[in-house]
């Protein structure tokens, strides 16, 4: 077998593979380029579903796929297999999520197809604009890279902010979503935020009521 670092993607198809890699590393947590002989921690499934992923979007060989995990076409034959036994079913979701997310990518798919055209001079601008869209297609899968795996550093970060967070009732906070933080912030932090800059403790509340008890004591 070929070595791995002997052999150079074509750019496209790495940008491709490594964003299907990206998503499922958001999605379940692995990343199916790293410990790529492991068989452990759910591992074989996320890789079962990357390779159908791949196969589903991308025309792409066996062997050519399996290479980029340093593995061969047999690993990928039976990741097809046990795809369509089983593992659909459990894993479809995620399959038809990436499927609707790259639907909406591609922007050859506008084009009119080469095998339709019939004068020369119309394959001639179809190849044309297919070039230049295979440029733009390149560059958006790689703003596209870029941005998940921004997202995915901020998720680890943010993870890792949780984790140290020793107060309970702050961690359970920040586990909400974005509208009940809001909400807790506009009625009760913000309030208390308030009441705490004009420096009015519950103790100077207490003072004022008791003298103002006195006060109307007095008059009486």
């Amino acid at each position: 077998m070929t070595k791995k670092e002997d052999y150079i993607l074509p750019q496209k198809l790495e940008l491709e593979l490594n964003r299907i890699a990206n998503f499922i590393k958001r999605e379940l947590f692995i990343d199916v380029r790293k410990d790529t002989k492991s068989r452990s921690n759910g591992r074989p499934k996320a890789r079962f579903l990357f390779f159908n992923i791949a196969l589903s979007i991308i025309k792409i060989d066996y062997a050519t796929l399996g290479f980029f995990l340093d593995k061969d076409h047999a690993s990928v034959l039976h990741a097809v297999k046990v795809w369509s036994n089983y593992l659909s079913k459990d894993y479809s979701k995620y399959f038809n999520k990436y499927l609707s997310i790259y639907n909406g990518l591609d922007l050859n798919s506008e084009l009119p197809k080469f095998e339709d055209a019939k004068e020369p001079e119309e394959k001639r601008i179809i190849i044309a604009y297919s070039n230049v869209l295979d440029k733009k297609n390149i560059e958006i899968l790689q703003l596209r890279t870029q941005i998940e795996e921004f997202n995915i550093v901020n998720d680890n970060k943010a993870k890792n902010v949780l984790s140290n967070i020793k107060n309970k009732s702050i961690k359970e906070l920040l586990q909400q979503t974005e509208d009940v933080i809001d909400l807790v912030a506009i009625t009760r932090i913000h309030p208390f935020l308030k009441m705490h800059k004009s420096k009015v403790t519950n103790e100077d509340l207490i003072k004022k009521q008791i003298i103002s008890r006195k006060t109307l004591n007095n008059s009486l």
